[in-house]
C-alpha cells in the first residue's frame, strides 16, 4: 500500500469541469484505494483521502485525482495498458 498525494496545484479540482475550487472540508471520510500496476511480484495499492470541494457550477463534490478517472478503480494509465494485445500476440 502506497500513500500518494497530488501536487497542490491539483488537490482541489472539480471532477466535472476541471476547475480549481476552494477546499469544503476533509470530512473525516476513509481513505480510497486504486489499484495500480504491479513491481514485479508485488501487488501494489495507492491510498488517498481525496477532500470535498465547493465548484460554484457543481455544488459540493468530491476533488478529482490526477491518476484516476471519475469512479475508476484502477489508475488511468491502467485502463490505457487494458487496450493493449498481450505481448506474445504483439510480437507475432
Amino acid at each position: 500500500m502506497v500513500d500518494v498525494r497530488p501536487y497542490k496545484r491539483l488537490q482541489h479540482l472539480c471532477p466535472q469541469c476541471g476547475k480549481n475550487c476552494p477546499g469544503y472540508d476533509r470530512g473525516g471520510r476513509p481513505a480510497r484505494t486504486w489499484r495500480a500496476l504491479d513491481w514485479g511480484d508485488v501487488l501494489v495499492y495507492l491510498r488517498y483521502a481525496p477532500p470535498r470541494i465547493q465548484c460554484p457550477e457543481h455544488g459540493v463534490v468530491t476533488a478529482s485525482v490526477p491518476w484516476a478517472y471519475p469512479g475508476a478503480h484502477c489508475p488511468s494509465h491502467a485502463h490505457r495498458l487494458g487496450n493493449r494485445p498481450p505481448v506474445r500476440r504483439a510480437c507475432q
